[in-house]
């Protein structure tokens, strides 16, 4: 079950109330920037690490390394959800699962140095075809901004070329040579 919300500092009381692992994914991400009471901020992150780890281990496996049986949208912030639990809590297993899983989505959605989203039209289910129509922007900015935490967070610089490339998205090297900025 996935969803967005906005959040805030009253969030993190109702966490437990989103039914939602990105509604969550979100909140970690909030939780990680915003500097409110941080003993009861940590708790809850490393809670909710630990749901998003415990649904990549249910799910992956060697030819499928991801949280569930198919890929969306928006699939970056779940890796990105636990490079923020990493930077919070210091665990060595969110970063693991949160490179391993970036890693397969890299490897789902770049071809020949071209990033090309999940398409909106059928998606993109474990063993079955990669859905290339409808596109969504939401897509290529999300993940730019894991890739860039990748890079901060790891050093390594190929996730600031695959950024890079992942940006050029919007100004036309897609899969239609269109410009969409």
């Amino acid at each position: 079950k996935r969803s967005e919300v906005i959040v805030g500092p009253h969030v993190i009381d109702k966490i437990d109330n989103i039914d939602a692992y990105s509604g969550r994914v979100f909140v970690v991400k909030s939780e990680g920037v915003l500097e409110i009471e941080e003993g009861k901020v940590k708790k809850k992150i490393v809670k909710l690490a630990d749901y998003l780890v415990s649904l990549y281990k249910s799910s992956a496996h060697p030819e499928w390394k991801w949280f569930e049986s198919y890929l969306p949208y928006a699939n970056s912030k779940l890796p990105e959800g636990l490079f923020y639990s990493y930077l919070a809590t210091g665990e060595k297993e969110c970063l693991n699962v949160a490179q391993e899983s970036l890693g397969f989505l890299i490897s789902k959605t770049f071809s020949k140095n071209i990033f090309t989203p999940i398409g909106q039209r059928g998606w993109y289910q474990e063993g079955g075809e990669k859905a290339l129509f409808d596109q969504q922007p939401i897509d290529a900015a999300y993940t730019v901004q894991t890739l860039l935490l990748a890079y901060k967070i790891t050093g390594e610089k190929r996730y600031i070329r695959l950024a890079l490339n992942c940006f050029l998205w919007f100004l036309g090297k897609n899969s239609l040579n269109q410009v969409i900025y």
